[in-house]
């Protein structure tokens, strides 16, 4: 018997002598910062036998000594074996295989334990050198680090690789990137979806979250999941996502890109980017549907800026129950007509000066005209004897010079404007502090007010800068009207004047562009849902693709086909409002096929 084990014995020890040894000549990273998405590399002087890597021979445990959760993988015919971790997918980034401020360490059985690592042709392993790590904690980041993730090799900004994946039924979005996002910049308040065009109704989002498993049909990269509070009905929907770091970022936190290829998308600096897609809706075709479902001013830009043809003389209102004619809210207006300046005119109460509607005494306390306009070129001067209210409710164009005089009466002229707080300019608060001076001069004006840039002015004359008057626009303010002798005061979030006449002239409302090109290329059809109103216009304007994309002319709906190929569409609405138009919706419904 003792023979026998001294045979075993030395047959064990030649065996070991025999067989070649299999060394780990590098760990990487060798130890210390350890991201929390961060890869651990293994390389070994031979190739290592795949069935000899597994949960039991490579380890990467905690602080107790528990096994992290990971993905093993031996390369085929290589030297390097690789533990790729859970990636972190929470904002907090505490659900990844590796937890903030955690410890970790390397354990490897060596031989003769039977679940060690052998190399491809049975090299056994001896020896293992200590690796320990810590995990890197995002509440405590070193200088050099931007985020707790390792960034991606990819360059340059972070892309959308597809359009979005819809499941209608359920309200859910996936948005697929072309690399793993950062999961804190993931916030629910940087999306916004809409159902129909861009500034349509507002279909308000559940959550927004980080998908932690891999995006379908082995494509490389991470998905965002977004669900809404209810299904999608069929039409088209309009998904923005905030611009630059206020939106999703890759670990490095690169933002979106501004170009993705042939997704329809859309960049705008001021509030985000626009993704448009559509809901089928059983065999019917998909239709882009315009619906006005919130109060709000319809034409924030300047119309010359905007190419719109002709004269625009204010804005139009997307209202509750379609797009509607705005009401100046001006209650007992008597209108003096329209007042153009000519050479030398003299306003003041008790004078007289010629209108649209002849020659008209100028009364105390108020003056009501329908448009008010200075020509270039031409002064007309105002003279303040007490206070003076002028209220237009059309358009208000400067573009000579309208210079203010007190009377010879005023032996202390208001205080400098320079005294007038911030707090004073809203509410209440604001006419009680105006009713303190007199004289004073308050102009209020429901359509489009302008002063043209190096032509017009409003100037305080013989008083220095002396406080004169205010200046409150309902409608678009163009100009420098914060260097006049009028304050501008800017209409509060939501005031739409609800009574009074309706705002007088050519009135215009411009949609958000939308990229729907598709759509539009396959039939060039619009589409009102009930007849147009007399003096209603709708025209269409596209752009090319490409960040720089040229502007088409804006054109009728019966001549989209030349527009072309475009990446992008917005419409607008021209409506001629008189004394007689009749109140109620313009337009509640926009198609385009």
């Amino acid at each position: 018997m003792l023979g026998l084990c001294l045979v075993l014995l030395l047959f064990s020890c030649s065996e070991s002598q025999e067989l070649a040894e299999l060394r780990l000549v590098r760990i990487f990273p060798a130890g210390g910062a350890l991201y929390l998405n961060q890869r651990i590399d293994l390389l070994f002087d031979h190739p290592v036998d795949p069935s000899t890597v597994t949960e039991d021979s490579i380890r990467i445990v905690d602080e107790a000594g528990l096994p992290v959760p990971g993905e093993l993988v031996a390369h085929s015919e290589s030297l390097r074996v690789s533990f790729q971790p859970l990636s972190p997918v929470s904002p907090d980034l505490a659900d990844g295989s590796f937890r903030p401020g955690r410890r970790y360490r390397l354990l490897l059985p060596t031989y003769p334990r039977s679940n060690s690592v052998r190399g491809g042709r049975g090299e056994i392993l001896r020896s293992v050198p200590r690796a320990e790590w810590k995990a890197v904690d995002p509440q405590s980041l070193p200088l050099d680090l931007p985020t707790a993730l390792m960034p991606s090799r990819q360059s340059g900004p972070l892309r959308l690789v597809r359009e979005p994946q819809v499941e209608a039924q359920q309200g859910r979005i996936r948005l697929l990137f072309d690399r793993p996002l950062y999961p804190p910049s993931v916030r629910l308040s940087s999306f916004r979806l809409e159902a129909g065009l861009p500034g349509a109704e507002e279909l308000p989002l559940r959550s927004a979250s980080v998908l932690s498993e891999a995006p379908p049909g082995g494509q490389r990269g991470s998905q965002i999941e977004l669900l809404a509070v209810r299904p999608l009905r069929p039409g088209f929907h309009t998904l923005w996502i905030a611009p630059g770091t206020r939106g999703p970022t890759d670990a490095a936190l690169r933002p979106l890109a501004l170009d993705v290829g042939s997704a329809p998308l859309a960049f705008r600096a001021d509030s985000g980017r626009p993704i448009s897609f559509s809901v089928a809706g059983g065999a019917e075709e998909p239709a882009i549907l315009q619906r006005f479902s919130r109060s709000r001013e319809a034409l924030t830009e300047d119309p010359a800026l905007l190419g719109l043809p002709g004269r625009i003389d204010g804005s139009l209102d997307w209202g509750p129950k379609g797009l509607r004619i705005p009401h100046s809210g001006f209650e007992g207006f008597r209108s003096l007509g329209t007042f153009v300046a000519d050479r030398g005119s003299i306003l003041q109460i008790g004078a007289r000066i010629r209108t649209s509607r002849g020659e008209q005494r100028l009364p105390s306390g108020t003056w009501d005209f329908d448009h008010f306009e200075i020509p270039a070129g031409l002064r007309c001067y105002l003279l303040l004897d007490g206070a003076l209210r002028i209220r237009v409710r059309g358009r208000l164009r400067i573009a000579g010079g309208l210079f203010l005089r007190y009377g010879s009466h005023v032996a202390h002229p208001p205080r400098p404007r320079e005294a007038l707080g911030d707090d004073s300019l809203t509410g209440p608060a604001l006419t009680e502090f105006w009713q303190r001076f007199d004289p004073r001069l308050e102009v209020e004006v429901a359509g489009l007010a302008r002063l043209v840039a190096d032509q017009g002015r409003v100037q305080l004359e013989g008083q220095g800068k002396e406080l004169v008057g205010f200046l409150r626009a309902r409608g678009p303010l163009l100009g420098k009207w914060g260097d006049s002798a009028l304050l501008p005061v800017p209409r509060a979030p939501g005031d739409f004047p609800a009574r009074g006449p309706a705002v007088l002239g050519r009135l215009a409302a411009v949609s958000a562009w939308s990229g729907f090109a598709d759509h539009l290329a396959l039939s060039g059809r619009v589409r009102i849902d009930g007849p147009l109103r007399e003096g209603l216009e709708i025209l269409l304007q596209g752009q090319q693709p490409g960040p720089m994309g040229q502007l088409s002319a804006w054109l009728r709906p019966g001549r989209a086909p030349e527009l072309g190929p475009v990446a992008e569409l917005r419409f607008a609405v021209l409506a001629e409002i008189s004394a007689d138009t009749a109140a109620g919706p313009l337009l509640t419904e926009l198609l385009i096929r």
